[in-house]
């Protein structure tokens, strides 16, 4: 099969710098979740291929795709430009060529850039609707049919003609069966149609439409798919529409991971991304951002205000108030509240992770903590180490980044500086407040402060010498 996807458009309602068809919704391009679709509706029988239209000026979207290519392994994506935006029949028009290669039979699935909650199983639906026909059209009964192209049948049940809205009589505009803008065609009828679309109408533009009449009248049969919820079919012309949508992406994703047996406390407040997996049992509290490639195991407690980004959260961890990103955490891990752990951090099994702690790059062994106000960056840290609170390595010397080394069952005292690179070894204990350059043998007792010094009765001197 072919699919067309049509995403030319200048979305002036936008009003911005970038394509529509890259604005998000629940962190994925509008485009994305239409390709998505595309991908899902893939007839495993027979080689598929996308086509994208988009106008010479959307370098991003061409980046996008060439992105989304390798992201997803499919080889067969390419777009065509459409430089002078007269319509969607001309938009078609510009992947012609590909058309043309289609073998004779072949199924050609026209979908817009711009409507991101198609369903797989509806364009395979209307494929299946298309299979004894030339084609077929998806549509739906809208109550307030303004500024679609409404459907017209024959006595058979098959469409007679499609008319635009600005182009109705006002009989016509009565009709509330209107055009949902999703198309399926055999790949000869519709090159045969695209040779004799015109633009004489009150837009001047060619219509994709206009096919569907073309294709009647020379005794070819164009089938009516009709579907239940508007939303399916919602296209986004302006921010209203994206937050609107992008409210209802969420709550179906969020239901959706209810019946599978995940605990989403307000479904209403809690962002859940396409491409995150979450286990049974597991527990979203409101405010959670969940992001990106991230997975999440069973039964673990994922608390209010979380941000998790590219991570992955094995069972029975408790995430409490914290920011992660690109961080691989083992079972029975406690981190938070107010924790930020960036890339690169990986926490053994029942690892603690206390309030205001930042890790980078840090490695950290099973039963190991740093419970307070912490900073460890590039970092390999072993067993059932203690990190005191004000603990930090100290990585970084304005140009390089190096390494710290703790040995398992070692102790680092409150306030301690590491300077890397340097190396603390097994069941050593570092005193508080030290400041360690070098490195500490294994079973070691390293202090690194200055002498205490005590002066009596000076405090009181002091004291009212600041009165006075």
């Amino acid at each position: 099969m072919l699919f067309i996807v049509l995403a030319a458009g200048l979305g002036k309602r936008m009003k911005s710098n970038h394509p529509k068809v890259l604005h998000t919704l629940v962190g994925k391009p509008i485009l994305g979740w239409v390709l998505s679709a595309c991908r899902s509706a893939f007839d495993p029988g027979q080689s598929n291929r996308i086509v994208v239209v988009v106008h010479p000026d959307m370098a991003e979207v061409v980046d996008y795709l060439e992105w989304w290519k390798e992201e997803t392994g499919i080889k067969g994506v390419e777009n065509v430009f459409q430089s002078e935006r007269l319509g969607s029949g001309h938009a078609v028009i510009m992947a012609k060529e590909t058309i043309d290669r289609c073998e004779k039979g072949e199924r050609v699935v026209i979908l817009s850039g711009d409507v991101p909650f198609v369903r797989p199983q509806t364009v395979q639906e209307l494929v299946q609707c298309a299979k004894s026909c030339d084609g077929a059209v998806l549509t739906m009964d809208h109550p307030n049919p303004q500024g679609y192209g409404r459907v017209f049948r024959d006595p058979q049940g098959f469409v007679a003609h499609i008319v635009e809205d600005k182009d109705c009589t006002s009989d016509q505009r009565s009709n509330q069966e209107v055009n949902a803008g999703i198309y399926v065609f055999e790949a000869r009828a519709l090159s045969w149609a695209l040779g004799r679309l015109d633009n004489e109408n009150a837009q001047r533009e060619y219509y994709l439409p206009q096919t569907v009449e073309i294709i009647q009248k020379h005794q070819g049969r164009i089938a009516a798919l009709k579907v239940d919820d508007a939303i399916e079919v919602s296209g986004v012309n302006d921010r209203l529409q994206l937050v609107a949508l992008d409210r209802l992406m969420r709550l179906r994703i969020n239901h959706y991971w209810l019946a599978e047996g995940v605990t989403i406390v307000d479904p209403e407040n809690t962002t859940i991304e396409p491409e995150v997996r979450i286990g049974i049992d597991t527990i979203i509290q409101p405010y959670c951002f969940i992001k990106g490639k991230t997975g999440i195991g069973k039964d673990c407690v994922i608390g209010p205000f979380s941000q998790i980004a590219d991570s992955w959260i094995d069972d029975g961890c408790v995430v409490d108030r914290s920011h992660l990103r690109g961080v691989r955490a083992a079972k029975e891990v406690h981190i938070g509240p107010f924790a930020r752990l960036r890339e690169g951090t990986e926490l053994s099994e029942s690892v603690r992770i206390g309030d205001f702690v930042e890790l980078k790059k840090t490695v950290m062994g099973a039963g190991s903590k740093a419970q307070h106000l912490s900073y460890l960056g590039d970092a390999t840290i072993g067993e059932n180490v203690n990190i005191g609170a004000g603990t930090i390595t100290c990585n970084y010397d304005g140009y390089h980044k190096y390494p710290t080394q703790i040995g398992k069952n070692a102790f680092i005292g409150s306030n301690t500086a590491i300077v890397a690179p340097v190396s603390i070894g097994e069941g050593a204990i570092v005193g508080a407040g030290s400041v360690i350059v070098e490195n500490v043998e294994k079973d070691a007792l390293a202090l690194a402060r200055g002498q205490q010094v005590q002066k009596p009765g000076r405090a009181a001197v002091i004291r009212e010498r600041n009165k006075k």
